[in-house]
Parts: C-alpha cells; sequence; structure tokens
C-alpha cells in the first residue's frame, strides 16, 4: 500500500511545483532569535537542538563579532535516541553548565533559553526547566520556542524584543524626550554592511538634534532596557516587517513605533528624503539641511577631479540592472541605482515574511515604476529570479551572497550588498554604504561589478599566447 499514487506526485519541472518549493535561503526564527540575543552584551545563549542548526546558529552569531560582541552559545546536543525519549535531562544539563559558565567566565545576566525544530516537535517542558534552573541558580532564564517550521527570521527577533519588554519594562517610565529615538531592528536593514549603516544613521540623527536612545537590538544592556526605554518619544523601526507581538507591547508601554515605511538612506536622493522627514518630526531640520550640505562638500571634493570616479560612472549610466534583496532595502537600492547612478532597474525581486513588507516595497517603488518600467517579482524563489534574470536585458545584479552562484553561472555578473555580514561582507574598513558619504562606499562596490561586466574575460582566454595550467596548445 502506498500513500500517495502517482498521479498525486507533482513532476518537478511543471511550474506549480517549481513555485510550490521555497528555494530561497530563508533562515528561520530560531536563526532571528539567536541573531537578536547574541547582540546583548550580558547574555548567555542557550540552545536546545541537534548539533546541525547550532552550526548555523554560530555562523549568525558572527554578524554581532566585529564589533566586539561576542556571546556565548551552548548547546544540548540532542540526538536521534533524545528524539524517541525526550530530551529534558540533556536540557537541565546544559542550563547547569551554562550558569557554571556564568559564573567562572562570563558575568551575564540572563540565560536566553531556544529550541530548534526536534526539541519543539517532541515537547520537552523549556518554560518547566527555565523555571527549575532559576530556583537552583538564581539566575535569570528566559525561554523562547522558536522552531523553524513556526516562523521566519523576524519573527526569532520580535520574540527577543518581546521578551525584553516582558521582563525588564515597566510603565510608567522616567518620561519620554521629544527628540529621542529607540532604534529597532539593525540586523534587519537587509544591508551586509548593517553594523556601519545603522551607526551613519545615528550620526546623522544627532547632527540634526535627535538623539538615539536605545539600539535592539546590537550592543545592548539590560539595565539600559530597564532604565531608559521608554526615554525615548517613539520606536524608530528599521524593517517594514511586521512585528505584531513586539508592537502590542508597545501599545501597552504607550511607546509609539514609527518610520516602517519610511525609505532607507541608501545613496543621495533617499538619504535627503529620508533625513529631512525624520528632522522635521523629532528634531531641527535646518540642521539636518547643513549636514546634508557638509557630507555633499566631501563627495565633491573626494570625486570632483578622480578621472576613475569619472569612468565609472560613465560605464554605469544607461546600464541595465536587476536588483534582489530585503523589501525595504531592494525598494531603497532600487531607487538609488536610478536616481544617483542612472542605472536603469528592469527588474527587482521583493522578499519579505508579511505582507506589510512587500507593500511598502512597492509604494517605495511607484515613481521607480512610471519612470523605468521595470518587472518586479514579490518572494521570488531562486528557479523563478534565476529565469528571470536570464530572460531579462539585465547586464548585472545587485543581490545577495546566496544567490551570487545562480547569477554567475548563467555568466550575469553580479555584486552582493544585501543579506548578511558573516556570509558575504569582505570590507574590512568601517565604512558605510547609507547616507551621502556611503556613497563613496557605494561607487567602490559599483566599480567592481563594472570590471566583470566590461571586460570580456573569454576573448582573454583565447587570446592569451600563455596557456592556462592543464591546458596545452
Amino acid at each position: 500500500m502506498t500513500l500517495l499514487d502517482e498521479s498525486e506526485i507533482m513532476p518537478a519541472t511543471t511550474p506549480c511545483a517549481q513555485r510550490a518549493y521555497e528555494d530561497r535561503y530563508q533562515p528561520c526564527q530560531l536563526m532571528g532569535a539567536t541573531t537578536a540575543a547574541t547582540a546583548i552584551a550580558d547574555s548567555v545563549v542557550s540552545y536546545h537542538g541537534p548539533g546541525g542548526c547550532r552550526m548555523t546558529i554560530e555562523h549568525l552569531r558572527s554578524d554581532n563579532v566585529p564589533d566586539g560582541i561576542y556571546t556565548m552559545v551552548l548547546s544540548s546536543g540532542v540526538d536521534q535516541g533524545d528524539v524517541i525519549h525526550g530530551g529534558t535531562n540533556k536540557l537541565r544539563q546544559m542550563l547547569q553548565e551554562t550558569a557554571v559558565q556564568m559564573a567562572t567566565r562570563h558575568k551575564a545576566k540572563i540565560i536566553w533559553l531556544v529550541t530548534a525544530c526536534a526539541a519543539s516537535i517532541i515537547g520537552d517542558d523549556i518554560e518547566m526547566a527555565a523555571q527549575q534552573a532559576e530556583k537552583k541558580t538564581g539566575l535569570k532564564v528566559i525561554p523562547i520556542d522558536t522552531p523553524g517550521f513556526g516562523g521566519g527570521f523576524t519573527k526569532g527577533f520580535q520574540k527577543v524584543y518581546r521578551a525584553l519588554l516582558d521582563h525588564f519594562v515597566e510603565a510608567p517610565g522616567p518620561g519620554s524626550q521629544s527628540n529621542v529615538l529607540n532604534l529597532i531592528g539593525p540586523h534587519l536593514i537587509g544591508s551586509k554592511n548593517w553594523p556601519w549603516d545603522y551607526r551613519e544613521m545615528m550620526r546623522l540623527m544627532e547632527s540634526a538634534d535627535i538623539r538615539p536612545n536605545l539600539v535592539l537590538t546590537h550592543k545592548t544592556k539590560v539595565d539600559d532596557v530597564r532604565d531608559h526605554f521608554l526615554e525615548a518619544a517613539a520606536n524608530y523601526v528599521l524593517t517594514p516587517e511586521e512585528l505584531p507581538d513586539f508592537e502590542e507591547k508597545c501599545d501597552e508601554l504607550g511607546i509609539p513605533n514609527w518610520g516602517q515605511e519610511l525609505v532607507l538612506p541608501i545613496g543621495m536622493a533617499n538619504t535627503e528624503e529620508w533625513y529631512l522627514e525624520i528632522a522635521r518630526r523629532f528634531g531641527d531640520e535646518g540642521k539636518a539641511k547643513r549636514q546634508l550640505k557638509e557630507d555633499m562638500d566631501l563627495l565633491r571634493s573626494r570625486l570632483k577631479w578622480d578621472y576613475n570616479a569619472s569612468w565609472v560612472m560613465h560605464d554605469l549610466s544607461g546600464k541595465h540592472v536587476a536588483v534582489i534583496g530585503q523589501a525595504g532595502y531592494a525598494a531603497a537600492m532600487a531607487r538609488c541605482l536610478l536616481y544617483d547612478f542612472n542605472l536603469r532597474p528592469v527588474l527587482i525581486g521583493l522578499l519579505g515574511e508579511s505582507p506589510r513588507a512587500i507593500a511598502a516595497g512597492r509604494k517605495l517603488l511607484s515613481e521607480v515604476e512610471s519612470l523605468a518600467h521595470p518587472q518586479i517579482m514579490e518572494n521570488p524563489t531562486f528557479f523563478e529570479w534565476g529565469t528571470a534574470v536570464r530572460d531579462s536585458v539585465a547586464d548585472f545584479v545587485v543581490g545577495m551572497k546566496q544567490d551570487r552562484v545562480l547569477t554567475e553561472g548563467m555568466k550575469v555578473p553580479h555584486l552582493p550588498l544585501g543579506g548578511f555580514y558573516f556570509l558575504n561582507q569582505f570590507n574590512f574598513i568601517p565604512w558605510p554604504y547609507l547616507g551621502v558619504r556611503g556613497v563613496l562606499g557605494l561607487l567602490t562596490e559599483l566599480s567592481k561589478v563594472m570590471e566583470d561586466v566590461k571586460h570580456e574575460k573569454d576573448s582573454w582566454r583565447a587570446l592569451s599566447y600563455i596557456k592556462p595550467r592543464g591546458e596545452t596548445a
């Protein structure tokens, strides 16, 4: 007896099957929760699950390392026997070991307890284990159920954000100040260069008399969350994704969330729109204009007589480009490439976990649609995206490391600017790609991909009078 008749099995070549097979790189809520928790300076993470997922969260944790944030992750090492018989004993042992590590090596204040799919499926009681560990050790243990089948990367972040507020923030607070903002979700900007990009946003805010308060989460301290979160007039949310549990708690605390649909300051035109809007709302618009002029003067002084810059911008002008990334980031990047570099976006892929993110990306692209008439794809699979790139007239693609092999496999040059730091960021100079000053970083990156666009490497090989290794004359 078979469970499925052969007629019910879709061939992998049918369009329906191709769309149903979500082959994009989609980190789950465990990855998001761990990335958020390991960005809290006085935390330790206890992970209840098998070794494979442990390796992935270790990689994603390294997004926080460039700025000196190293948060220990201990694992219970769930195996096949634990899936059958339960892994509670290993869970208790891990929490005990975590407590020892905190007492002897890491002066952390909280233990985050997160779970992989296997641990959540077998139903190990993490709430009870956390309570027992707290009673035995006197340490704060915050359990969060984070199976990958329960949601995506953003959901994991918002679970950590919500837990921080539930455990450490109580209304009424010290009273808010009109020019003070919390920054929510720097990892979720969508840029591989996010550690330096959000700092550039903070620098610009400070120049316009806006005081960045807490960052959830990066270099965050638990005591600062407790003592200062409610000092802000609002939370500036750096992603258009929906964060329903976090937003609900903020409503209870009386602190509004703002800016989810505001364009990211990528390039000159976007930065001017972003900067003046946030300055009008929370700071000094006049000071923002003066800072814009100062940054433009810096840009002009660096590029004005630079023949290399003129050459690259001439090469870029009029080229066709495809852009894929997180919805807010991809939309802002496409606008920047059109407005600042005279590139024509012909294909744009918007990735998002929620309808709000996709809708925000679409809204930001309304003028681009009328000017460049791009094909816009919502959450395309890699197969769909690759096919669209192949069939387009794009000279190159601005995307993420995970779609680079796909793109270059079709002999289309690729520039990975989006995604995560650990996966594809080999720029070790702490310089932003956001803001007017970030144009210098963007132009440097774009010059690299233009080398691939215009150089005829196949001709070089064919005409070379010295044959490559292993080839005979």
